[in-house]
């Protein structure tokens, strides 16, 4: 099983289950530290929140947040996933880059046709469970 390098993740799309993920990602420890994950969200406010909060780099530039992740998780509704993850952002991601999916309802078919090429993991966090 090849070994993922996680130098920088990048998050597309700054929710509640994206700030679940984040804190739990930096309460650990040992993963990454803030200053190593980026989210792309589209609210300044809420960039200015996550910034302040957790030490993230959040810009409104989707393209900006993903530059040189080694993971990025797709963290936006499904009903808003063919407006945020287009063809344009994918063909920006990095060379062997890993792909996360943690929207509800969006099957691996659905993955891949978002992100051709790119190995993609689909999961459905609980965020009651990170309380």
């Amino acid at each position: 099983m090849e070994k993922i390098n996680l130098n920088k993740i990048a998050f597309i799309g700054g929710g509640a289950m994206a700030e679940a993920i984040i804190k739990g990602i930096i309460g650990s420890g040992f993963l990454v530290a803030g200053s190593a994950i980026a989210v792309g969200e589209h609210g300044a406010e809420r960039c200015a929140y996550l910034k302040e909060t957790y030490g993230v780099n959040a810009t409104t530039d989707n393209n900006e947040a993903l530059r040189g992740a080694d993971l990025v998780i797709f963290a936006v509704k499904p009903q808003v996933a063919p407006v945020a993850i287009t063809s344009e952002l994918v063909a920006n991601f990095k060379a062997g880059a890993w792909v996360l999916s943690i929207m509800g309802s969006v099957t691996l078919e659905m993955l891949h046709n978002y992100a051709p090429g790119f190995p993609v993991i689909r999961t459905m966090p609980n965020t009651p469970l990170a309380v």
